[in-house]
């Protein structure tokens, strides 16, 4: 994947859904969204690094929203110095293609350690942070964001939607900031 990212002039992901994946380069952005398109035209949106939803997949999250005290927040901006507690809202397809939503408490709270994170073109030391959401089901998700600890940026993620929902992970190659 180094090689092919190397290659690539151009803003990139390593990215993986339920298994297998590949290299996406940005094909838009917009209002704090990018869009990353595969070849077969399965579409990855993430804010600010975060994923935000997917289109052409066989099951995709279709919306996303964190709020706190009614506001919209992106709790991976927010200083790192204590949990962020925030509720999140969600919509999603599930295997028959027949839309489902959720709730959830959730906390976003990142350790203190640097760690040595190996991306594709580069090597960060970067902050391990773990988005828990206790969803209103009983169930329970969790998901580690990798940020830089000055930009606060999500360089790596490893996710899980909803549950049952299938695990996100990617890495940025090439930034777009």
């Amino acid at each position: 994947m180094s090689k092919q990212a190397a290659a690539i002039p151009y803003a990139s992901v390593d990215l993986s859904v339920g298994g297998p994946g590949g290299l996406l380069i940005l094909a838009e952005q917009a209002d704090g969204l990018t869009f990353w398109q595969s070849s077969s035209r399965e579409t990855i949106v993430f804010r600010g690094g975060y994923l935000n939803s997917t289109r052409g997949l066989q099951r995709n999250l279709l919306s996303n929203r964190l709020t706190s005290g009614g506001e919209d927040i992106q709790p991976w901006g927010l200083a790192a110095d204590q949990p962020v507690i925030y509720r999140v809202e969600r919509s999603w397809e599930n295997t028959g293609g027949q839309p489902q939503a959720g709730r959830a408490q959730a906390t976003f709270a990142c350790n203190d350690e640097l760690e040595s994170v190996e991306l594709p073109l580069t090597t960060l030391d970067l902050s391990r942070c773990t988005e828990t959401l206790e969803w209103d089901s009983g169930k329970t998700t969790r998901s580690v964001l990798w940020r830089h600890p000055d930009t606060n940026r999500i360089w790596a993620g490893d996710a899980v939607a909803w549950p049952g929902g299938p695990q996100v992970t990617w890495q940025v190659a090439r930034p777009w900031w």
